[in-house]
């Protein structure tokens, strides 16, 4: 009998739906929560040193920009990601190839007309 962790067991395979499902609840976190936090806190803050509404509008200006941080970086990376996992594919590689002898064979063209 095979234990979970020896490597000979096969891997748990996701669920077609379940990266999905875990980017839209990366991107909607990076929405919900700094906006969130900003409103309670500006409130809080705004009614402790009795300046409404500007630390309220300034902490939501601050989430904004963190949120927006937040799912760049987040999409960035999801990019690469996906990017990474098209090296196997074999048309990536031809399109690679393809690039390369066009790049080669511009720069011949460039040397030759100068």
């Amino acid at each position: 009998m095979l234990k979970p962790s020896s490597p000979e067991s096969p891997k748990k395979v996701k669920a077609w739906w379940q990266p999905a499902v875990e980017l839209f609840l990366r991107f909607s976190g990076w929405i919900v929560f700094p906006v969130l936090a900003a409103l309670f806190l500006g409130r809080w803050l705004d009614d402790r040193f009795n300046s409404e509404p500007w630390i309220f509008m300034f902490c939501v200006g601050t989430a904004f920009v963190v949120s927006m941080v937040g799912l760049v970086k987040s999409a960035r990376q999801e990019f690469e990601r996906i990017d990474g996992l098209g090296e196997s594919n074999p048309q990536r590689v031809k399109d690679k190839n393809y690039l390369k002898k066009y790049n080669e064979y511009d720069e011949s063209i460039n040397r030759d007309n100068c």
